[in-house]
């Protein structure tokens, strides 16, 4: 994760105080420790239909997972209701059970609907102060509610001034290498429910990439897409001249040098930007060269509207 972003004026902290951390929580149950956590919100801050919420935010859960690595869970939902975020903590020492995983800090976010970013810039404020291995465990000991609060403050955390392309990037996953032949590009395009893949040089610097439309290309090139009468091809005889040369072909005859890409660091709006611009479904994250991550306009739709 980048470490340059800006930060805002807004304090992490700010968004809650001793009475909204439950320290050493009795509860081992994630369902238990979600509605807990709901209730002693609405409690504390009046906010309406705790029920529904503690419904939503669990329905979230089970959709998709809100566990971090080091034993963090970051439960979360958004709501209509609510004009600012709220926090609320859990720890336990024994740990709590999320999906299969014993969790020791629970952070239950509830944001502002019309706030579409505000919980990835608090999920990134979180994570740098527990990016170390021993800060969840050193919490999880911790013994009253002002010790844990003590410990936000100290960290001095801010929400980042906005979020960037770490913050909704996924791994880059497959792969092919630019010395790579033509059938290894088939194999992967025709195996796997993708529609483009990456190019890395031995460094790992993206140097292109190779689409399924690129491959349909190559088989059915324009001047036969002219012909009025395709049954001349209607076995597809292209399509055997590319198999009978796969194994020959370098894979940087078909490969593109064009694609859409930004920086680790880019203000997500970029990545909205390139996206319209080149008319394509995926953005690659670069550091300097080197091939970081991708987003999909799929996840970057899901992040922005109901992450």
């Amino acid at each position: 994760m980048p470490d340059s972003i800006p930060a805002s004026k807004t304090d992490l902290v700010s968004f809650f105080g001793v009475p909204d951390i439950l320290c050493q929580a009795p509860q081992r149950n994630h369902d238990d420790v979600i509605r807990t956590l709901v209730y002693r919100l609405a409690g504390n801050h009046g906010i309406a239909d705790p029920q529904a919420i503690t419904e939503a935010v669990i329905a979230r859960e089970q959709a998709t997972s809100t566990v971090m690595p080091h034993g963090v869970a970051i439960p979360h939902a958004r709501l209509s209701g609510i004009e600012r975020p709220y926090v609320a903590v859990a720890t336990s020492r024994e740990g709590f059970h999320f999906d299969g995983h014993t969790i020791y800090l629970v952070l239950l976010v509830l944001v502002p609907m019309d706030k579409p970013t505000l919980y990835l810039q608090t999920l990134r404020s979180i994570a740098g102060i527990l990016r170390e291995d021993d800060a969840t465990q050193h919490l999880a000991a911790l013994k009253t509610a002002e010790e844990v609060l003590r410990f936000f403050q100290t960290g001095g955390l801010k929400l980042p001034a906005y979020i960037c392309a770490a913050d909704i990037m996924t791994p880059p996953g497959i792969t092919l290498r630019d010395n790579a032949s033509l059938k290894a590009a088939i194999d992967i395009l025709s195996d796997n429910d993708i529609d483009e893949v990456p190019v890395v040089d031995k460094e790992g610097d993206l140097v292109g990439v190779v689409s399924a439309s690129a491959l349909l290309n190559v088989c059915l090139p324009d001047y036969l897409l002219w012909m009025d009468d395709l049954s001349p091809i209607q076995n597809f005889e292209p399509f055997a001249e590319v198999l009978r040369k796969e194994h020959n072909t370098w894979l940087s005859e078909i490969m593109s040098e064009r694609f859409a890409f930004v920086q680790v660091g880019s203000p997500a709006i970029q990545v909205a930007a390139e996206f319209a611009r080149q008319n394509v479904v995926q953005c690659y994250v670069l550091k300097a060269r080197r091939l970081m991550g991708v987003i999909t306009l799929r996840t970057f739709l899901h992040k922005i509207f109901r992450a």
